[in-house]
């Protein structure tokens, strides 16, 4: 509950109640900010900082995630009745918690927070090739995207869809998100990564991971679709991202697979059609620009998906699900002739 709220029940208690006093009520309680987002911006400070030497734009990406969670945290404290900041989380309690120097904070209960874990890489010398110079900012990102996805299991779930955007980001950044699950795509098995296993889901997930299955296989049709339109350059990039999706069916249908109740409901399986009223698809053109739509569109579900767990292990499977559609989106979107040649997701 955030300060304005914590207010209002307890004015509406004085008015209904003034002879029982307030005992579910306390004016002496005080919002801090959230732990585990400022060491996530703490962290993307500091890596804007080691980045901006070598790459500005990651640079940019890092510092604009820093003040994006400092608001998420600022949001979380509210404020008092009338407008104004909680002392003990204005502007400037925010700052100290989010400065890049603050080091490796801990949770409420007095643990690392996982937002904090690992270590930033030296610096390249000042002589260092190209080469050298790409690796270190590649993993400079791969460090905050490890963060947030560490992050994303434990932080309150109002929070989650910011985490998720920003890992989207990263990962499009980057043109690679990570594994999402046991199995493994070509893009994941070239960068030498091993399969994520994913924790039995409680009976209350399994919905959510059935109705994600089910839109994936109308996307995967949909995808076909825009193959058989597809010119010689981007037939490629289709192919690969139905071969991804098969990868991303192969993870859903394992977390069905270990998560069944014994209720005698069915995994999910493909129709042998579907209807695509808003599907228009005759040039290649045409076929980029619906394939990038379809899978922005499958980036933003699935991070709505992860927003709505309560589980923190199907949250990382959906946030890093929906960061692999949005990297395969980006991609489209630059190949289409109708679309900037600048990043989709900021």
């Amino acid at each position: 509950m955030n300060r304005r709220q914590f207010l209002t029940l307890c004015a509406a208690a004085v008015v209904a109640a003034p002879a029982a006093g307030l005992a579910g009520c306390s004016f002496t309680t005080s919002p801090t900010p959230d732990s585990t987002l400022a060491q996530l911006a703490s962290a993307a400070r500091r890596r804007a900082m080691l980045a901006q030497p070598h790459d500005p734009p990651l640079a940019e990406l890092l510092d604009g995630q820093a003040g994006a969670l400092a608001e998420e945290i600022s949001r979380l404290c509210g404020h008092t009745a009338d407008g104004a900041p909680v002392d003990t989380c204005n502007s400037d309690a925010i700052a100290a918690a989010t400065d890049p120097g603050a080091g490796t904070a801990a949770d409420n209960d007095g643990t690392p927070s996982p937002a904090a874990a690992g270590a930033d890489p030296v610096p390249p010398a000042a002589d260092a090739d190209g080469e050298a110079l790409a690796g270190f900012t590649d993993v400079l990102a791969a460090a905050q995207q490890e963060a947030l996805i560490a992050a994303v299991a434990t932080v309150n779930q109002e929070s989650v869809i910011v985490l998720a955007r920003q890992h989207a980001a990263l990962a499009a950044a980057r043109g690679w998100s990570g594994p999402a699950g046991p199995a493994l795509s070509a893009a994941d098995r070239d960068h030498g990564a091993a399969p994520r296993q994913v924790p039995p889901v409680p009976p209350e997930g399994i919905d959510r991971v059935r109705e994600s299955l089910t839109r994936q296989f109308g996307t995967d049709y949909a995808l076909g679709v825009a193959l058989a339109w597809a010119d010689d350059s981007l037939y490629p990039l289709i192919s690969g991202a139905i071969a991804e999706h098969r990868v991303d069916t192969a993870n859903l249908r394992a977390v069905m697979d270990a998560g069944e109740t014994g209720t005698g409901e069915d995994i999910p399986t493909p129709r042998p059609g579907y209807l695509l009223p808003e599907l228009t698809i005759t040039s290649s053109e045409q076929a980029a620009d619906a394939a990038g739509e379809l899978e922005a569109n499958q980036a933003a579900f699935l991070q709505a998906q992860a927003a709505g767990s309560a589980d923190g292990g199907l949250r990382q499977l959906f946030v890093l699900s929906a960061s692999r559609a949005a990297v395969r989106a980006e991609q489209f979107l630059r190949a289409s002739p109708h679309t900037p040649a600048t990043a989709v997701y900021k």
